[in-house]
């Protein structure tokens, strides 16, 4: 099968456990709660993952496929950007990490504000 059936599949799976989640524990706060635990198990799970598998481990590709970018991916975005800071912090590309996370962070609000912005005017 294709490398992109096992990242397709895992993703709809992760996707609909996000959606299940949301609809299971509401937003009653501030804060987006939910999100927050969403993000923190994907990026956990990503990380538990990624480092379980960095060199040649037991996980082969199809099945790393399924749960790294396909279910990880599809339950949270937030887990691959924190993992991607965690390799370059850990390779010590600190001006890299650091450019990485203030353009993904500042970049993804104004950007954000911009989508959001358009659509209400």
């Amino acid at each position: 099968m294709s490398n992109l059936f096992y990242v397709v599949l895992g993703g709809a799976i992760g996707s609909g456990l996000r959606y299940g989640f949301g609809m299971l524990f509401p937003v009653v706060t501030s804060i987006p709660w939910p999100t927050l635990i969403v993000n923190l198990v994907g990026t956990f799970l990503l990380g538990a993952l990624t480092g379980a598998n960095i060199d040649d481990g037991p996980i082969r590709r199809p099945l790393m496929l399924f749960l790294g970018p396909g279910l990880c991916g599809g339950f949270t975005t937030y887990s691959a950007f924190a993992v991607e800071t965690t390799i370059l912090l850990e390779r010590h590309d600190h001006a890299t990490m650091f450019a990485y996370v203030l353009l993904s962070v500042f970049g993804g609000m104004l950007t954000a504000f911009l989508g959001f912005t358009l659509v209400r005017s």
